[in-house]
């Protein structure tokens, strides 16, 4: 009897491991970092931007406009810190935003600093325009970003002397790849895309406040 049951444990023990490793693992996402034009003397707004899984399974055929224009899939996940450097900076998220939409900004670059493996995103639960400070997943690349400190404020940031040392949204794309880097979830090529693609650091001139407040017009302004 007893050798009949352990018998039946083995067997269920090997269906149940067979089960589990005929599920499929997510597929890998790429990861974007992308900027958007600025004003002269002033550096680009740059966030990171990952395509939700439905952009990336779009008609591949030649008649798909998307394809055709060579527009980027969107809509997708944007993360970001936007502020000003007098101000400090805050994390924002932005689901389902449309990243070919110029009245969020004019795209200047989109650079791919690598593929991330499925499990590390989460796409958004619904299809509605969501902005926010707060994610579902502490494990996910929306968690990772918020725990990336945001730029806090510069003090003296007339100065010229501290010209190399303001910290703005550019900086926080850095950071945060940096420490993907760090985890293994993204190559170490990764850090030199985003330092190629990053603006020479030119200081603050005398202008507005609103003038200096970094993020895409459809992101919010704190």
């Amino acid at each position: 009897m007893s050798n009949g049951r352990s018998q039946q444990v083995m067997a269920s023990t090997s269906t149940s491991s067979s089960s589990s490793s005929d599920i499929p693992s997510p597929p890998n996402r790429p990861i974007y970092i992308a900027k958007l034009k600025g004003q002269p003397n002033r550096r680009g707004h740059m966030m990171i931007y990952i395509p939700n899984l439905t952009s990336l399974s779009h008609d591949p055929s030649p008649s798909s406009s998307e394809n055709r224009e060579g527009r980027p899939p969107s809509p997708g996940t944007v993360l970001q810190v936007i502020g000003a450097p007098m101000l400090g900076f805050n994390h924002e998220i932005i689901r389902n935003h449309n990243i070919n939409d110029e009245s969020n900004g004019v795209l200047s670059t989109l650079a791919l600093v690598g593929l991330v493996e499925g499990r590390h995103v989460r796409d958004p639960p619904s299809a509605g325009l969501e902005k926010t400070d707060r994610t579902y997943d502490a494990d996910s690349l929306e968690g990772w970003a918020l725990r990336t400190a945001a730029p806090r404020k510069t003090e003296n940031f007339l100065d010229p002397a501290q010209a190399s040392k303001i910290r703005d949204c550019q900086n926080w794309v850095e950071d945060f790849v940096g420490l993907l880097v760090q985890r293994g979830v993204l190559p170490e090529s990764a850090t030199q895309v985003v330092r190629e693609n990053m603006d020479p650091q030119t200081g603050l001139a005398l202008r507005s406040v609103n003038s200096l407040i970094t993020g895409p017009p459809g992101g919010s302004k704190r």
